[in-house]
C-alpha cells in the first residue's frame, strides 16, 4: 500500500496528460476571433492627382468610393463656390486615355493621323453590378471585385494604382443612365497565363506565338441604371429606340451605344474609314453580365423584339459572359438573329460596337435546372417519397427564386410521375416573402440599434407592425405546422412507421443568406425531423454563430469556394459560389479563343454514391 502524503498517485503522469490534451484540443477546435492590431490614424495627406484620383483600396466597394469622393465635391462647391475649373470626366477624356496607351498623338499634333501598323492593344472590361443602394449591395459589389481583381492577378494583369480609382460622368456626354461609372486601369506583366499554371507565350498547336498583350481598362456599370428609363426628351446612346420601349430595359443597346460613342472618340482623325477600323480592331471588348436573372431574361427580350434595319455592319464585337444568372431556359441566340440590329443607332456608322448575349457555352455557372435535380435526386436517396409533403419557400420579388420553386415542383412530380393537376396542391407547397424579411434598409442606425437592443432584452412575440416581416415568418410557421397535422391526420400506420408522411422536407429558395438563416432559425426547432434544403454556398454557412441553424442543410451549389487547384492557386477560398464562378468567366474571357476551348466547362458530373458524399455546414462536409 502506498503511504498517503508521498506525493505519489495510482494514475501516474496521466492528470497532467489529460489537462495538457484539453487544452490543446480547446485551442485547436475553439476558434479564437482575429482581432486586428492596427492602430487608428486620422486621414491626412495631399489628394491624389491623375486620371485616378478617388482614394479606393484594392477591396473596398468601387461605388462607395466614388460616392463618397462626389459627396466631398459637393460640400467643397457649396462651402467655396466656384474653384478651379477642372478637365471634364466624359467619354472624350478616357478616349484620350486610351489613344496615349494605343501610342497614337492627339487630334491636332503633326502627324496625329497616325496609321495602325505598330501600335499597341487595349483590352476593356466591362463588369455590370448592382449599383444600387440596397441593403447587401456594397458587400455584393465588394464581393465582385475582390473576384474580378484575383481572376486579373491570376492573368498577370495588375494594377497601376492599388490605392486610388477614377469615374466617368456620363451625363456630360447626354447618356442614358447610368450616370456615373467608376473605372481603373490595369497593365500587362506578359501574355503567358496562370488560368492553367502554365506559359501562354508557349507556340499553338499551329505553330502561332501569342501576341503581346497591352493595357486593360477595368468599368465597373450598374445593371440598374441600364435598365431605367431614358429622361423625357432624352434619346440617349441608343437612339429612338430608347424612347420607343417603355419599360427602358435596353441593357444591349445602350451597352452598345456606350461603347460605340467611346470607340468613336478613340478613332476620330485616325484616317479614311478603313483606317478607322483596322485601328479599332486593336481595342478588344468583354462584358462581364449580367448580374442576375432578372438581367438575362431582359436581355432575351431585348433580342427577340424585331428591330430597325442596320445601318453598318459593327465595327467591333463585345462577347458577354455570365457568371451570375442561373434561371434556365432561356433561348440565347448562337449568332445574331435576323431582324436583330447589330448597331442599335444609324449615326454610331463606322464604330458601332455589337453586343452578343451569354449563350450556352458563355455561361460559367451551373442552371438551376442542374441543381433542382441534384435536389431532387438527394431527396429521393433520403427516403422522401411520394407521400411526403415537401414545403418551398421563397421570395416571391425575384426571378431567380420564383423559377427555382416551378422547376423544383415540376422536377419533383416527374420523379415520382404524379399528375400534375393534383401533384402541386396535394405534395408542394410553396410559401413566400418578400426580401428583407428583417427589415433593415441601409444606413438605418435606428433599426439596427433597435433590432440589437432587441436581441440582448430577448423580448417576446413580434408585434405585428414595422418594417419587419417577422411577424409574417411566425405565422407561415404556424401554417406549416398546420399543413404538417393535415398531412399526418392522412396517414397510414405503415407510411407512419417509414415515417412517410407530413411535411418531410423544406426548401428555403433565395438570394440572400440572412432572410434564409432567419427562415431556419424560425422553422428548424419545430420542424427537428425534417430534411433542409437549399442553394448557393456562402461561407457564412459556416459561421460559428450560425451553426445550430445550418446544422445539416444541404446545398446545392454550383461551384464550393475554390476552383480546382491549378485554376485557384495563391487566391484564397472565396466568400460565396458566385465570386468563384465569376473569377472563372474574367480568366475566360480574356483568353483568346484557342486557349478558351481548352477550359471548356465540363457537362454536370453524375451524382456520387450517397455514402461518399460531403454534406451540411456544420456537419462533415461543405454541401453538395
Amino acid at each position: 500500500m502506498t503511504p498517503s502524503g508521498d506525493g505519489k498517485s495510482w494514475l501516474g503522469a496521466w492528470p497532467g496528460f489529460l489537462v495538457a490534451f484539453l487544452l490543446t484540443a480547446g485551442a485547436v477546435l475553439v476558434q479564437s476571433p482575429l482581432t486586428p492590431d492596427r492602430p487608428t490614424e486620422v486621414s491626412a495627406g495631399l489628394a491624389a492627382l491623375g486620371d485616378q484620383d478617388v482614394d479606393a483600396r484594392l477591396w473596398q466597394d468601387p461605388f462607395g468610393a466614388v460616392d463618397k469622393a462626389l459627396e466631398k465635391v459637393r460640400k467643397e462647391e457649396k462651402g467655396q463656390g466656384t474653384g478651379p475649373v477642372a478637365e471634364p470626366r466624359d467619354l472624350a477624356w478616357l478616349a484620350k486615355q486610351i489613344r496615349k496607351r494605343l501610342g497614337l498623338r492627339e487630334p491636332g499634333v503633326l502627324g496625329g493621323a497616325v496609321t495602325s501598323d505598330g501600335i499597341k492593344e487595349v483590352r476593356v472590361l466591362a463588369v455590370l453590378v448592382a449599383g444600387g443602394p440596397f441593403l447587401g449591395s456594397a458587400e455584393l459589389r465588394r464581393r465582385d471585385r475582390y473576384a474580378v481583381l484575383s481572376g486579373l492577378m491570376l492573368e498577370r494583369f495588375l494594377p497601376e494604382d492599388p490605392e486610388h480609382i477614377g469615374y466617368l460622368d456620363l451625363a456630360l456626354d447626354q447618356q442614358s443612365p447610368p450616370k456615373h461609372v467608376p473605372f481603373e486601369w490595369f497593365s500587362s506583366l506578359g501574355p503567358e497565363s496562370l488560368l492553367e499554371g502554365t506559359g501562354g507565350d508557349a507556340p499553338g498547336e499551329d505553330g502561332s506565338q501569342a501576341s503581346p498583350r497591352g493595357d486593360l481598362l477595368l468599368l465597373w456599370i450598374d445593371q440598374a441604371g441600364l435598365m431605367e428609363p431614358a429622361g423625357m426628351g432624352s434619346k440617349g446612346a441608343g437612339g429612338d429606340r430608347d424612347a420607343q420601349t417603355a419599360s427602358g430595359r435596353r441593357i444591349l443597346t445602350r451597352l452598345s451605344g456606350l461603347f460605340g460613342a467611346l470607340l468613336g472618340e478613340v478613332i476620330e482623325c485616325s484616317g479614311d474609314e478603313d483606317e478607322r477600323r483596322r485601328l479599332s480592331q486593336h481595342i478588344r471588348i468583354s462584358v462581364i453580365g449580367p448580374r442576375d436573372s432578372t438581367g438575362l431574361e431582359a436581355i432575351a427580350s431585348e433580342y427577340a423584339e424585331p428591330a430597325s434595319a442596320c445601318s453598318a455592319l459593327p465595327a467591333v464585337s463585345a462577347q458577354m459572359w455570365s457568371p451570375f444568372a442561373t434561371i434556365p431556359d432561356v433561348p440565347a441566340p448562337k449568332g445574331l438573329p435576323q431582324g436583330v440590329c447589330d448597331c442599335p443607332s444609324p449615326e454610331l456608322s463606322d464604330h458601332c460596337v455589337a453586343i452578343h448575349p451569354p449563350g450556352p457555352r458563355h455561361r460559367s455557372i451551373a442552371d438551376d435546372g442542374v441543381l433542382v435535380d441534384l435536389l431532387v435526386g438527394e431527396l429521393r436517396d433520403r427516403h422522401v417519397g411520394p407521400n411526403s409533403g415537401v414545403a418551398l419557400v421563397g421570395q416571391w420579388d425575384t426571378a431567380y427564386s420564383r423559377a427555382l420553386a416551378s422547376r423544383f415542383t415540376q422536377r419533383w412530380l416527374h420523379a415520382y410521375e404524379l399528375d400534375p393537376r393534383w401533384g402541386p396542391e396535394q405534395r408542394v407547397f410553396r410559401f413566400s416573402y418578400m426580401r428583407g424579411l428583417d427589415g433593415a434598409v441601409p444606413g438605418d442606425m435606428a433599426s439596427s440599434s433597435s433590432r440589437a437592443q432587441d436581441k440582448d432584452s430577448a423580448k417576446g412575440i413580434e408585434r405585428a407592425a414595422g418594417d419587419a416581416q417577422l411577424d409574417y415568418l411566425r405565422r407561415m410557421k404556424n401554417a406549416l405546422l398546420d399543413k404538417d397535422a393535415e398531412l399526418r391526420a392522412d396517414c397510414t400506420l405503415t407510411e407512419r412507421v417509414r415515417q412517410d408522411c407530413g411535411i418531410r422536407a423544406i426548401g428555403v429558395l433565395g438570394n440572400d443568406y440572412f432572410d434564409k438563416l432567419l427562415v431556419l432559425k424560425a422553422l428548424k426547432p419545430v420542424f427537428g425531423n425534417a430534411i433542409f434544403f437549399t442553394t448557393d454556398l456562402d461561407a457564412d454557412m459556416l459561421h460559428p454563430e450560425d451553426n445550430r441553424a445550418t446544422r445539416n442543410l444541404i446545398v446545392a451549389s454550383g461551384f464550393g469556394l475554390t476552383l480546382k487547384r491549378g485554376l485557384q492557386r495563391e487566391v484564397p477560398p472565396l466568400r460565396d459560389s458566385y465570386q468563384t464562378s465569376l473569377m472563372l468567366a474574367v480568366g475566360l474571357a480574356l483568353r483568346p479563343e484557342g486557349e478558351r476551348e481548352s477550359t471548356a466547362l465540363p457537362p454536370p458530373a453524375p451524382r456520387p454514391p450517397l455514402r461518399d458524399r460531403a454534406y451540411a455546414p456544420g456537419g462533415a462536409g461543405h454541401g453538395l
